[in-house]
């Protein structure tokens, strides 16, 4: 199989990390679905991959930083999903991508580095609400990310004790 494309057929369920099993897989449309959970990194094995859309599902986890090893991708689209934490400093994609588009869910916290509003990389207003990384980072940015990702549960109750 070359192409697979599923777009908008209100498909649920995680992606199976079985895609990762087709080294000839050349295009993978997934977008506008209701697609939960993680990107598996087995895509990350699709060595001939040039085009993978995933954008306006329901996808959770981090950005997918073994996409920097799809050396044939072209276009790489993930916005309006529900991605969470912090975008990489460095540029996370082959030198083949031309397009893409990772903004729209607004779920980045930290900063936005410099490639992220380059023309190839398209970010969410609501994303670019966030420094840059070439900026010095204002206090409530740091605020944010500790109450966005703590590293356990808050406990405790809120209001006045002595009441």
């Amino acid at each position: 199989m070359r192409d697979l494309w599923l777009t908008g057929n209100s498909l649920t369920g995680s992606i199976p990390p079985e895609l990762g099993n087709l080294p000839n897989l050349r295009w993978l449309y997934l977008q506008s679905n209701s697609l939960t959970g993680s990107i598996p990194s087995e895509l990350g094995n699709l060595s001939n991959l040039s085009r993978l859309e995933l954008a306006n599902n329901r996808l959770s986890g981090e950005f997918p930083r073994w996409v920097e090893n799809l050396n044939s991708l072209t276009h790489f689209s993930i916005q309006g999903n529900r991605l969470t934490g912090h975008l990489p400093l460095e540029y996370p994609f082959p030198s083949s991508v031309t397009d893409a588009t990772i903004g729209g869910g607004g779920m980045w916290i930290g900063c936005v580095p410099g490639w992220a509003t380059s023309n190839s990389a398209v970010m969410g207003e609501e994303d670019l609400a966030l420094p840059s990384c070439s900026s010095p980072p204002r206090e409530s940015v740091w605020v944010l990310d500790a109450v966005l990702a703590p590293p356990s549960p808050v406990r405790g109750t809120f209001g006045n004790p002595a009441a």
